[in-house]
Formats: C-alpha cells, structure tokens, sequence
C-alpha cells in the first residue's frame, strides 16, 4: 500500500497534477513500515528508493480530480492524507487547510490579464506605486511607441516588491524597437543620446529635492522621461540586440553607457521619502518616517491622504501585513492582505524557471565568467551608503543598481535575483571584470550573510558549500 499526503503550501500552489507530483517524488531517505503480521512500525532505509516516484501521472491526475471534488463539496480547501489499495485510492482524512489567510478566495487582482514576472525591487509602497504611472498612456507613446497601462505590484514575505505587467506588453516595447532598428535607425540614436543626457540635466534638479518642482505633476512628469529613458528603453533596446544577434556596436555602446547609471536611489533619498514624511507630519501622524511605506501616489496627487488612514496602515503593516496593488487603464485597486506568497507563486508558473537538481545550488546566467569561492554578503539595500565589503566576498543581491558600484568594486564576485542582458549587474560586470551569475531568482533568500559559496559560471551554478555557524 501507498500512502501520502497532500500539504496546504502544495495544495495552494494550484491544484494540479503538477504539484501534487511534486508533494511524493522528494528525496525520501526512510520509511514507516509495518511488516506482515507485525504491530509496531518501524523505520527503514529507502536508498535510492526514495528518490522514485510513488505513483504514475495518471494517478497524479486522478487524484487531482479527486481533491476538486473534496474541494467543491465543502466549499473550501481541502488538506488530505491518502493511501492507494489494490489500484484504489483510499482517502483516511480530509480538513480544511487552516494555514490560508482569511482572503484565500477573494478577487485580489484581475487575473485576465495573462500577467509575466518583470523585476523584484526593494520599493516602498509610494515608489512602486508610482511605477505604472511611468509608462501609461498619457506619458509613454512618444519614447516607447506603446504604454503600460496595466501593472500589478506584489509584496512579498521579505519585504520586496514583485511587479507584474502583461505579455503584450513587452511584445509591443520589442515591436516598436524592431521597427526602429529598420526603419529609422537615427531615431533610435536620438532617443539613446536624450537619455544619456538625462544624467547632466536630471541630478541638479533631483539635488534640490520638493523645492525644484512646482508640482507633483511635474513630479511624474519628471519621473517618467528618467524611467523611459534611462531604464526601459536601454534595456528593451539591449534585450532587441541580444534575442536578434543585431551588430550594431554604437546602438549598443550607447545603451550599455545609459544602463550603467541609476538616479532611482537618489529620487528615493532626496524627493520621495521627505515629499511622505512631509505629509505624514502635517496630519500629525506619530511614525513620518514610516510614511512612505503606508501611502499611494495616487493619494498624494488628490490629497485624500488622512491620519486615520496611515495609523490604520501602519498597524496593519505591524501586524505583518503585505500590499497588493493593480492599475488598469487608471483605475486602481489596493490590499493589505496577510500572505501573498500563494499569490506568488500561482504567478510564478508564468514564469521560465530553470531546473535544479540539488538543494543547495542555483542555477542563473553568466554575465562574466570565472570561479570564485568566498563568504556571502547579501545586500538588500538600494546604494551603498554606510556598507564595505572585502575582496574575499561574494555581494549578493536582488540586481546590481549602479548606487552600488562602490561594493560591486571592492567584492570578488557577484551573484544576483534578477538578471538579462540588459541588467546593470550583466553590463557592470563586462566592466569589472569579476565572476558573475545574475538571474537566480532567489539567492537573496536561499544565501545568508557569511555563507561560504561558490561562483561557478562555467557549471552555471551558485554552490552554498557551507552554512553560516549560528
């Protein structure tokens, strides 16, 4: 007899074949037995055993219609142990799954939408809500030759933002890279040239913080010209060259020069934070300092921000809740919901995930190669402010923002969450000249701080060799 059991976490990913494989074909190193004419279970040793599936797909499948089944006769999740007896499943307990937050069933999003992963960043709440506004219809055909007017921002369990936006989206951003590429090539020039200038005329501006700007309109405005074309136009321009193998070195040189600077962390530090602060302070709000994770941009323009609004914020934060934003076509929607990784990681399956066959490796891309061995440094930060690193060190990060290049010089190696061709760590990394694995999705979570790991871009792995003594 076989037998098993299906957990929340596996159940909530999506109830399907797939996951529910997954759940019985771990690497099991014993087993409960009891044998033939025996009373007492005893444990044995599986070997290689464990590491074979229990059951066929068409068991998989079967007993997925089965949990749909427990699923709408109770009108709720369902946690199950099961067992199989002559070629029957056998079902020996079923409760609800008691793990899931409160709004499990309620519509958080509009899940239409066909949403793609686009970049995990450490953005409070008033930045990251901003984002949609960089590139919707009113600022974004001229430079990109199509909007985003459909974004969906996550938080997830650490904190970070996880920003969603839909496949026609970046099918129409290559569209109108191609057409230029063929079309009007002095175009594409002009616009590369405006964005590399952007970083003479920006930063004065940027320097004089809310006193340079008459408006939070000319804020956005301001905002948006530095996001299309200092980050997505570049890099839409590099991912175009890479995908087509396009030779164009001064098309590339000029986007390359343009990824290799970031003024978001400088926005965020002299515009953003005092501009919530500010506000915070004027309604008498105990926590200002706290203010930039509790309130949209959308309430800054429209001044419905009050202090009953931020104290409850603040507490739900407190309590350990994580936000959900959406804006389609201008029209938002807005939670603080206590668990968004089931949300997650149903998105995730949107996803091109690569495999990886043991637990304390992750697999990426090489943007420089080499093989580097050192202690882990995970820097969650956006620059650099107050941080050495030594050169025995590997910096690991969520993606290598140009505010830090201060540690990017001074680590050995590097090793990030997010990566592509045309991402500051890839480009900085042909600069310096270092070991670099980029795109691992999720080195920031599975490597801690004083981890001894192992870069190795020719094997395409991060190996943890050692965990950090507690």
């Amino acid at each position: 007899m076989v037998s098993g059991r299906i957990t929340p976490d596996q159940f909530v990913v999506e109830r399907g074949s797939r996951q529910i494989l997954e759940s019985i074909t771990g690497d099991q190193k014993e087993a409960l037995w009891i044998a033939e004419g025996n009373s007492k279970p005893v444990w044995q040793d599986l070997d290689g055993r464990g590491r074979q599936p229990k059951i066929t797909q068409e068991q998989v499948s079967e007993y997925s219609a089965l949990l749909n089944q427990l699923h709408e006769h109770y009108g709720h999740p369902i946690d199950t142990e099961w067992a199989i007896q002559d070629g029957d499943f056998q079902v020996l307990q079923a409760r609800p799954i008691t793990t899931l937050a409160p709004e499990y069933n309620k519509r958080l999003f509009d899940d239409s939408q066909g949403w793609q992963f686009c970049v995990r960043r450490p953005f409070f709440l008033l930045a990251a809500s901003l984002l949609p506004y960089w590139m919707d219809a009113k600022h974004a055909d001229n430079t990109l030759g199509a909007h985003l007017n459909e974004a969906l921002l996550i938080q997830d369990e650490t904190g970070m933002m996880n920003m969603f936006y839909p496949q026609r989206s970046s099918e129409a951003f290559l569209k109108r890279i191609s057409d230029l590429f063929q079309n009007d090539r002095e175009q594409l020039l002009r616009i590369l040239r405006y964005g590399l200038g952007i970083y003479a005329q920006a930063p004065p501006v940027i320097e004089q913080g809310l006193s340079g700007f008459e408006n939070l309109a000319e804020l956005e405005d301001l905002f948006a010209d530095i996001a299309q074309h200092t980050t997505v136009f570049p890099a839409w321009v590099l991912i175009y060259i890479e995908a087509c193998q396009i030779d164009d070195p001064e098309v590339r040189s000029l986007a390359e020069q343009i990824r290799s600077h970031s003024l978001y962390p400088v926005i965020e530090r002299n515009i953003l934070q005092p501009l919530a602060s500010q506000t915070a302070e004027q309604l008498g709000f105990a926590e200002p300092d706290c203010a930039c994770e509790l309130i949209l941009w959308s309430e800054l323009k429209s001044g419905t921000i009050t202090r009953e609004l931020l104290e409850s914020r603040y507490e739900a934060i407190r309590e350990g809740k994580r936000f959900i934003f959406q804006v389609i076509d201008g029209e938002e929607t807005f939670h603080l919901v206590s668990q968004t990784g089931y949300l997650l990681t149903r998105l995730a399956k949107q996803r091109n995930l690569q495999v990886r066959t043991n637990e304390n490796e992750l697999t990426g891309q090489v943007a420089w190669p080499g093989i580097f061995q050192g202690r882990a440094r995970v820097v969650l930060s956006l620059d650099a402010l107050g941080l050495t690193l030594s050169p025995d060190e590997v910096l690991v990060s969520i993606q290598s923002n140009p505010a830090l290049m201060p540690l990017l010089q001074q680590c050995g190696a590097i090793v990030t969450d997010d990566g592509g061709i045309a991402c500051h760590a890839a480009i900085l990394a042909r600069e310096l000249k270092k070991p670099t694995l980029i795109g691992t999705r999720e080195a920031t979570i599975k490597i801690q701080t004083g981890d001894l790991i192992e870069i190795d871009t020719y094997a395409q792995v991060v190996r943890i060799l050692e965990k950090k003594q507690s």
